[in-house]
């Protein structure tokens, strides 16, 4: 019996077989993999996927607990220099693109701003940039805004299949998972979403079916954004000043990049009071949570210099630097700086704004359901 590792030397991804688990067997497979006389003790420094530096035969054995097994191989003398690594910038032309959301809840109130964020995100990816995007809400299906733990299981499940399926020409150089609903998210708490029938939904659960449990995705940027909707206890008048609607965190490990964002779902009885006390109703103002019409708009104006850059911008205006006791994270939690920036997809440079004479092919529901089987709306 073997064990399926690879090696990222910073210039090169290399594959290990490991016939047993133990420290002297992987400095061996990587002495052949790149071809060296030996792995030096006291030149190179190998490390696991989440940083750790790895010495023992036990560092082995935790390495392999998770799905995928990177190892990266560094020098000491860089490491030494400077524990910051260059940074590593990807570019996505053509990611996986899915929106997943509930609005109807059994117990909760309905979250209009829940689709107006699918509808702005969706336009966004495919008008600005050409994606293709795959959502679990339809415009033309009132159903669909209707999501339970089994539908979001069926969904992500399809989505999995299509990506180990061989004969899939679909080539996807990253991804980007979005969820809008019912949700909370605080620092070192449970990460929990709200489906509609009351059931939940561990977020990072869905981060480690793509990361850990997926092959596919190695080595390219992921993206995963919650918009997490949560009602006031109040039902009055609400102050419409910075951060006072949305809090938001973003943090990032090597091609892992995650952004939360926790919204008010104002109820539509409520008045908003703004900078110039003047009130309106809730449902007066723009379709969408505060912090997705920035962020659309930020990327759209600044799409091409990265997103750590455009959610420095968004925090900045959702936010803002100046309120007290803002929560504001972040967070670089590798020893890699990395950054991703949004490309135009091949086929938005030939056909430009031209949407009629070109049209992106989609995979919809319906077609699913007849390649993989029930989809559950």
């Amino acid at each position: 019996m073997s064990f399926k590792a690879y090696l990222n030397d910073g210039l090169n991804m290399y594959t290990l077989l490991l016939q047993e688990l133990t420290f002297s067997n992987l400095k061996q497979q990587i002495t052949q993999a790149i071809q060296s006389t030996h792995v030096s003790d006291s030149l190179l420094v190998i490390k696991s996927g989440n940083g750790g530096i790895i010495e023992t035969d036990k560092d082995v054995i935790d390495a392999f607990a998770d799905t995928v097994v990177v190892f990266h191989l560094k020098s000491k003398e860089s490491e030494a220099i400077n524990n910051k690594e260059a940074m590593i910038c990807y570019e996505v032309k053509n990611p996986l693109v899915l929106l997943t959301g509930a609005m109807k809840y059994e117990r909760r109130q309905y979250l209009e701003k829940a689709k107006e964020d699918l509808n702005l995100l969706q336009t966004l990816f495919e008008t600005k940039f050409g994606y293709q995007v795959f959502s679990t809400y339809n415009p033309n299906d009132s159903n669909s805004e209707w999501l339970t733990l089994k539908d979001l299981n069926t969904f992500i499940s399809i989505h999995c299949a299509n990506l180990a399926d061989k004969s899939n020409n679909q080539r996807y150089d990253g991804l980007i998972f979005v969820w809008c609903g019912h949700g909370r998210f605080k620092l070192n708490e449970e990460d929990m979403l709200l489906m509609s029938d009351s059931n939940t939904k561990d977020f990072k659960a869905i981060q480690n079916t793509f990361v850990k449990q997926m092959e596919y995705f190695m080595g390219k940027p992921k993206i995963f954004l919650k918009i997490a909707c949560y009602e006031h206890e109040n039902t009055g008048s609400f102050e419409d000043n910075s951060g006072i609607f949305s809090k938001v965190w973003y943090n990032h490990h090597v091609d892992i990049f995650t952004i939360y964002a926790n919204v008010f779902n104002i109820p539509s009885n409520s008045v908003i009071v703004n900078a110039d006390n003047n009130a309106t109703s809730a449902f007066e103002k723009n379709g969408g949570s505060h912090f997705t019409n920035v962020f659309c708009q930020t990327i759209q104006a600044n799409g091409m210099k990265g997103l750590s850059f455009i959610i420095e911008q968004v925090i900045g205006v959702v936010v803002g630097d100046h309120v007290k006791g803002r929560e504001k994270w972040n967070q670089d939690i590798s020893n890699i700086h990395s950054n991703v920036y949004f490309m135009p997809s091949q086929w938005k440079i030939q056909n430009g704004e031209n949407h009629g004479k070109a049209e992106i092919k989609r995979l919809g529901n319906e077609e699913m359901k007849k390649k993989f089987g029930a989809f559950g709306f």
